[in-house]
């Protein structure tokens, strides 16, 4: 606790805060999509037909990373928002 000084040298103690603890001082919050990841999603969405289509392009001249990039960030992603839960397991079983 800070404590302040009275003219007549008694202190008293001055709390720390102008909040209750459990209270914010912004109870709404930051509006979602505002902060630096929301831009950068939305750069990134602007480009990503071309990102996929070169990411297949590399898979199909051989290139394992690529491949294994393109299964693991979108195919999966497709199959996991389309599909029922067992078949998504079983896809992911065969595909490892």
């Amino acid at each position: 606790m800070l404590k302040q000084e009275k003219s007549n040298n008694e202190t008293i103690e001055k709390k720390q805060g102008r909040w209750k603890s459990g209270e914010s001082g912004n109870p709404n919050g930051r509006k979602p999509g505002t902060g630096k990841i929301a831009k950068l999603r939305e750069s990134i969405a602007e480009h990503m037909p071309e990102i996929i289509s070169q990411m297949v392009s590399k898979a199909k001249e051989d290139d394992a990373q690529a491949a294994r990039l393109l299964v693991e960030r979108v195919i999966l992603q497709i199959f996991s928002s389309v599909c029922q839960p067992k078949i998504f397991c079983y896809v992911t079983k065969q595909i490892r």
